[in-house]
């Protein structure tokens, strides 16, 4: 079977204050949503969390669980690629 793999990395800063970072936690939970409800292709998606807040890597943690994220990285501190 043909698939397609997407692999989305995710950061954000762990002030709670920042704005940013709040908007890319919810663009994050949207896409990835999204990506879930409304693909009809076969894909293969994998979330690398490059020390996210507590609050995105549990939802993204419980979407791994109900199989809706293939593989999920937790990189508790950041990571410079």
């Amino acid at each position: 079977m043909e698939y397609v793999s997407i692999i989305i990395t995710h950061f954000s800063q762990i002030d709670e204050l920042n704005k940013e970072s709040t908007i890319r936690s919810e663009l994050l939970l949207k896409s990835i949503k999204s990506l879930v409800e409304n693909t009809n292709y076969p894909v293969e998606v994998i979330v690398i969390d490059n020390g996210g807040r507590n609050d995105d890597s549990n939802v993204l943690l419980d979407y791994a669980r109900a199989g809706k994220i293939n593989t999920y990285i937790r990189n508790k501190n950041k990571k410079n690629y």
